[in-house]
Order: structure tokens, then C-alpha cells, then sequence
């Protein structure tokens, strides 16, 4: 394994727990929200199996488990099929293959919206005003498009973990996005797959499902009618910030030449925010050794990192935003390691959303607000670097 030790996996599965974990230190935006169809038939799990063999993805004796299988009504529910190109290299023994994907769509809704919450099994919140089979996305009345945002979540999660974790995407949709948040189901996809080391085909299989998930997005006139699709971004966390740069350009390591390679590259994707993006560890970069894959990064990043986290070490992200052109922003939150302090979360959010504002609200204030600020009050001692 070309990783230090395990430790890397098992962290990384407890900050898949949370995408931006505490919840939002302010008010809502102006829009009340709404949730696509996700409704789980909890007698559909198999016995012997969890929910979350299904939400996170999981593979046992040639058996791929996913959120598909224990949907009540999947006709119903965002759900797509991902062609995975026939490259080994990146896609291991997956190369070639169609997958089933699914996300979890939150968006701006319109006053009069009655429908009901609906409780997601053991989770500790409700999705706000869900749609049931059948029904279609209620926008506010008029014919305003609403930028995008994919979210990502980090390895082995799913984006429906925690009550702080829909808070802050209904806070997002609240703000005027609409949030297409992925089940990435990495646990499908066993660490040595193909022989290609954990965590590249991993890795490679998330910007795919990211640009495939915008696709779907405009194939539904429901929602590709009001969707601007001059204003689009993305945000991850971890595994979900590594997503993010592969979606925008970056270039990964590829350990059998040692060049890189092209994933999956969406020029429709504007900017793109990470928290704790992984760039790769102390022994092995994630965009090539000398770092020359970032180069191709196209479009403006922010990555919030802690100072004493060795799971993803800010220096990596430096490194890459050094050899980046594009406009980019650095900011270490000091004392803080992978999984961030409810204060460190909070700066987290508002250095993120600011950088959403800007640079895919088009949002002038936000913008001047993220190239003056030194540091969130009340958190952690911030560090900012800013490039380009």
C-alpha cells in the first residue's frame, strides 16, 4: 500500500461523517427549501445488512450494495447511470462499466410550499418539504435561474449523515443555490480493485459522477428550466475537495508511468470551495511528484486546511495552488488536524461561502469581504494565503 498505514482510511471515514459538520452559525437566506425524492424502503435491506451498507456503498463476495436498492419509488428519485471509460489505468477493473449513481437535490422553494418534512431513517433531521413520487420541484413563482452547486461528500460517507450535515446544505439551498449532493458509495469499489492502490480509482470515479450528475441535472426539463448554468461550483470536503480539483483540471498521479492523468474535467464548474482537500499525503502527492499536475486547474479554489492535520497536510495544497494559475485562496486554521473543532467548522463555512458568493453568485461584496478578511472572529487563529 503506498500510504503511511491505515490510519488514512479510518480517518478518513469518520470525517465522511461531516461535510462541513456544525451547524450554521447564522441566520437562513431568504428562500424556504426544497428536497427531491429520496424516500427509503427500510424492508428493502437485506438481512444481515445496515442502511448504511446501502447509503455508503458496500461490497462483499462480488455483491455491490447501493441506495438504489432501497429506494421506495427509485423512478422517482435522482438516480442516473454512469459509463465509466474503458481506461484501466484510472478505473481499474471497473473500466468500461456502467454504474448506478444517486444524489439527494436541495433547492430554493416557494412560499406557498406545503408539502411535509420528511424524516430520513436514523438520521436526526428532517428533509425540508420533500417531494414525493410523482412530484416535480416547486421553485419560487417567477422565472429566476438558480446557480448550482455539487457537493461532495468525504471517503465512505454519504451527504444524508447528520442533522448539521442537511442543515448546511438547506442553508446553501436557503441562499439561493440549488445543492445536488452525491452518494458517491465508495465502499463499492474494494482498495486494491484492479491492483491500482487505494485510493486512485476511488478518486478518478468522483469527478466522473460529478459532471455525470450536472448531465442528468439538464436532461430534466423540471429543473434544467431554472437552472443558470453560467453560474456553477462546487464544494467537497476531503475526499470531496480532491473531487473538486480533479473536476476543475487538476491531473492525478499516475503511479505506473509517474506522469499524471486527465480525470474528468467540467469547464462548466466556475469555482470550486474544499475543506481539508486531500492533495495527497507525506509520502505520495496526489497531483504528480513534482506537483506539475495542478497546473491545469481551471477554474478559482479555496481550501481550508488545518495546521496540524497529517491526513491531508495544508502544504500539499500549497504546493499545488504554487504551481496553479488560477485565483486561489489558502487558508490554514491553526491547531486544527482532519477533523476540525466546531469553531474551526464555523470559519470553515464562512471563508467557503464567501468564496461561493464571489466567484459563482458573482457577488462583489462577498468577494471584497474574502480579499480584505484576515481571519473569522471568535474561532481559530486564521492563516490566509491568497495566489493569483
Amino acid at each position: 500500500m503506498y500510504f503511511k498505514d491505515r490510519r488514512f482510511y479510518q480517518v478518513i471515514i469518520l470525517f465522511a461523517l461531516s461535510l462541513l459538520l456544525a451547524a450554521p452559525a447564522w441566520a437562513a437566506g431568504p428562500f424556504p427549501v426544497g428536497t427531491s425524492c429520496i424516500q427509503i424502503d427500510t424492508n428493502k435491506i437485506a438481512s444481515g445488512r445496515s442502511l448504511d451498507d446501502y447509503l455508503q456503498g458496500n461490497y462483499d463476495n462480488g455483491q455491490r450494495f447501493y441506495l438504489d436498492q432501497i429506494l421506495s419509488n427509485p423512478e422517482s428519485s435522482f438516480l442516473f447511470q454512469m459509463a465509466v471509460p474503458d481506461d484501466s489505468s484510472l478505473y481499474g477493473d471497473l473500466a468500461g462499466s456502467v454504474m448506478t449513481m444517486g444524489a439527494v437535490v436541495l433547492y430554493p422553494t416557494d412560499g406557498g410550499n406545503s408539502r411535509p418534512d420528511y424524516a430520513f431513517p436514523e438520521a436526526s433531521a428532517s428533509l425540508p418539504h420533500m417531494q414525493r413520487p410523482g412530484e416535480g420541484p416547486i421553485f419560487p413563482a417567477g422565472s429566476d435561474r438558480f446557480p448550482v452547486l455539487v457537493a461532495s461528500h468525504g471517503y465512505g460517507g454519504h451527504p444524508v449523515s447528520d442533522r448539521e450535515l442537511i442543515e448546511t446544505m438547506g442553508y446553501l439551498a436557503s441562499r439561493g443555490y440549488i445543492v445536488v449532493a452525491l452518494f458517491h458509495g465508495d465502499l463499492r469499489v474494494p482498495e486494491d480493485l484492479g491492483g491500482a492502490p487505494f485510493p486512485y480509482v476511488q478518486l478518478a470515479l468522483r469527478p466522473l459522477a460529478l459532471k455525470t450528475a450536472l448531465d442528468h441535472l439538464g436532461s430534466l426539463p423540471e429543473f434544467n428550466d431554472r437552472v443558470d448554468w453560467d453560474r456553477i461550483g462546487g464544494i467537497g470536503g476531503s475526499f470531496g475537495g480532491s473531487a473538486m480539483l480533479l473536476l476543475t483540471g487538476a491531473r492525478i498521479l499516475d503511479l505506473n508511468s509517474f506522469g499524471t492523468n486527465l480525470t474528468t474535467y467540467d469547464p462548466r464548474v466556475k469555482a470550486a470551495a474544499g475543506i481539508v482537500s486531500y492533495c495527497g499525503d507525506a509520502i505520495v502527492p496526489l497531483f504528480g511528484f513534482d506537483t506539475s499536475g495542478a497546473e491545469s486547474i481551471a477554474a478559482p479554489q479555496i481550501i481550508i486546511g488545518g495546521s496540524e492535520d497529517d491526513i491531508a497536510p495544508v502544504w500539499r495544497a500549497r504546493d499545488a495552488f504554487v504551481h496553479a494559475s488560477v485565483r486561489s485562496y489558502l487558508v490554514t486554521l491553526q491547531g486544527e488536524e482532519h477533523m476540525f473543532s466546531a469553531e474551526g467548522f464555523n470559519d470553515a463555512r464562512v471563508w467557503a461561502l464567501d468564496f461561493l458568493d464571489a466567484f459563482v453568485m458573482g457577488d462583489g461584496a462577498a468577494r471584497d469581504r474574502l480579499d480584505s478578511r484576515s481571519e473569522v472572529p471568535g474561532g481559530p487563529a486564521d492563516s490566509v494565503e491568497i495566489y493569483n
